[in-house]
């Protein structure tokens, strides 16, 4: 007897901690303050709405929603705090925002134009959302240093946008489907940006501006569109796209910058467009009908282009002191025309 009443008083307890709902227009709210807490919240149906808040250290937070058009909110100050939702149906809403050190917060929704939002202020916290479906959305923000900030999407026509300011900060993106779109902003020192789409008619843009910034996106599939604009020093962009009909456009402006296109497939594009002084560009193209052009302002500039392949075209054109343009083509029909002034 002293054992069953042990686990009723137990079981209640959780549930009045949790805020629990079944049906539909529900609203449950939680609130702590301490160490080691732990917040708990189920609904299923619609227009629902869940919100908890944490302040302290080692808290954890977690929601789970199924049905449409419901709200979930987390709000953790504090240090080592954990957030986490999980929505199953259309047109939810899951949003996180954390302050403090070594945070984590994961959303997971599964369904179509579902939508998450993540904030997180401080250092070596680290965002996760994963979307099944269609027509998602993921909007995350990062400030601080030491953050990471990981998207992963499976469907189509769906948009991830990731925005970061401070130091040594990172942000990878992956979609896999088709007409997705990613957008990484970076500002700051030592921030790197990395996006993988695979399918057709996807864009990725990634920009960049400070000192020493890394930008890489790998595409596969066809028709897709890569592009990098970034200002400032000693920053990086390298784009990898195998298919056809695909676009690489890199435009920087600064000094000490480099800049990589990799294209293998056919009737591909890569533009690259450099300003300052001591720029860097590689082009190299596999393949036939692919186009390549190369522009650089300034001084001490170098461009390399290479072909392998038929009926390609390469066009470089230099303005300035010190600059160095080379290109090589390997195949029948290729045209290269390089112009210094």
């Amino acid at each position: 007897m002293r054992q069953t009443n042990l686990l009723l008083a137990t079981g209640l307890s959780l549930l009045l901690a949790s805020g629990v709902a079944f049906a539909g227009g529900n609203s449950a709210t939680v609130g702590q303050a301490g160490i080691g807490n732990v917040a708990g919240g189920g609904q299923i149906g619609f227009h629902n709405s869940l919100g908890i808040s944490q302040f302290g250290a080692n808290n954890t937070a977690a929601a789970v929603q199924l049905g449409a058009f419901n709200r979930s909110g987390q709000m953790q100050l504090g240090v080592a705090n954990s957030g986490n939702n999980q929505q199953t149906g259309k047109a939810n809403m899951a949003m996180t925002v954390q302050k403090g050190f070594a945070n984590l917060t994961i959303a997971a929704q599964y369904g179509t134009r579902n939508v998450v939002m993540l904030a997180q202020n401080g250092g070596w916290n680290l965002a996760h959302a994963l979307q099944m479906g269609d027509r998602n959305m993921v909007m995350s923000m990062q400030q601080g240093y030491f953050n990471a900030d990981c998207t992963h999407q499976l469907g189509a026509k769906n948009a991830a946008v990731t925005i970061q300011a401070g130091v040594a900060n990172e942000a990878g993106t992956s979609q896999i489907g088709k007409a997705n779109q990613s957008l990484i902003a970076q500002a700051g020192w030592g921030n790197q940006a990395a996006t993988y789409q695979t399918g057709a008619k996807n864009q990725a843009a990634t920009l960049q501006s400070g000192i020493a910034l890394n930008a890489a996106t790998v595409q596969v599939g066809h028709a897709n569109e890569a592009k990098t604009t970034q200002s400032g020093v000693a920053n990086t962009s390298a784009a990898m796209q195998h298919g056809a009909g695909n676009q690489a456009i890199a435009q920087q402006t600064g000094f000490m910058n480099a800049s990589m296109a990799v294209q293998l497939g056919k009737s591909n594009l890569a533009i690259t467009d450099q300003s300052g002084a001591f720029n860097r560009s590689t082009t190299m193209q596999a393949g036939y009908a692919n186009v390549a052009g190369t522009a650089q302002l300034g001084v001490g500039a170098t461009s390399t282009t290479t072909q392998i392949g038929a009926g390609n075209v390469s066009a470089t054109i230099q303005a300035g002191a010190g600059n160095v343009a080379t290109a090589t083509q390997y195949g029948n029909g290729n045209v290269s025309a390089i112009v210094q002034k």
